[in-house]
């Protein structure tokens, strides 16, 4: 083989492998293109789920709080409505032993 074979050779074999390298690099450029855009998606995904799961909890946390205000409402009812009859059966019990005990 002469010289100009041999350079003839290695010039082919570079270019086959500047051809290679320049192959990777696009597939690396595309890779990282993709990886890229599947991050920025997950990551709207993700912003979009914890805003509706802020929003779940703040729903939940109004109704919780209308609920204890309802039962607070309720249970405050009933506490002066006990009240209220407790007075009464007093009233009814004292009036009964004064009978019971005045002379006939």
């Amino acid at each position: 083989m002469s010289d100009i074979d041999d350079v003839s050779a290695l010039r082919s074999v570079t270019l086959q492998l500047q051809g290679t390298i320049a192959s990777l690099r696009h597939e690396l450029e595309e890779a990282a293109a993709r990886g890229r855009s599947d991050v920025q998606a997950a990551e709207t995904r993700a912003a979009a789920e914890a805003k509706q799961l802020r929003e779940t909890i703040d729903a939940m946390r109004t109704e919780m709080d209308r609920l204890r205000f309802a039962h607070q409402t309720e249970l405050t009812r009933q506490e002066s409505a006990f009240a209220q009859e407790r007075a009464q059966l007093r009233e009814q019990v004292q009036l009964l032993r004064a009978q019971l005990e005045s002379p006939r």
